[in-house]
């Protein structure tokens, strides 16, 4: 189920990665008039809950993958299955950004392979 999900969210996500591809130069304008404006705020999600299904969709052993990744806010809402208004009030308490894994998202299991190809 989740490769069907996956194979169906592919053709969007290149969509939108070519339509960022054309707007580039228009983003980069942006942040060099206002530099705050690319910091994202990250999240340390610890994978381990999900390690064998994520090892399983990445096509390596468990123990490859790292304990944790850290991701945007927005992959890390979805991935731990918390709403962002939960993980944004961690933050304005100056509490750890720091949630569990719960489900498998194309952005999670994007951050997590480029973590061990490095």
């Amino acid at each position: 189920m989740l490769r069907k999900l996956i194979s169906a969210m592919l053709p969007a996500l290149f969509a939108a990665s070519a339509l960022a591809a054309e707007t580039g130069e228009e983003a980069g304008a942006a942040v060099e008039a206002d530099p705050t404006a690319a910091k994202q705020v990250m999240v340390r999600v610890d994978i381990t809950g999900i390690a064998d299904e994520l090892a399983s969709a990445l096509g390596v052993e468990a123990e490859a993958l790292p304990r944790s990744v850290e991701v945007p806010i927005e992959t890390a809402s979805s991935a731990c299955d918390m709403a962002l208004d939960q993980l944004e009030l961690f933050r304005a308490a100056d509490q750890d950004l720091e949630c569990n894994a719960a489900s498998l998202s194309p952005e999670l299991e994007r951050a997590v392979a480029e973590r061990i190809d490095k």
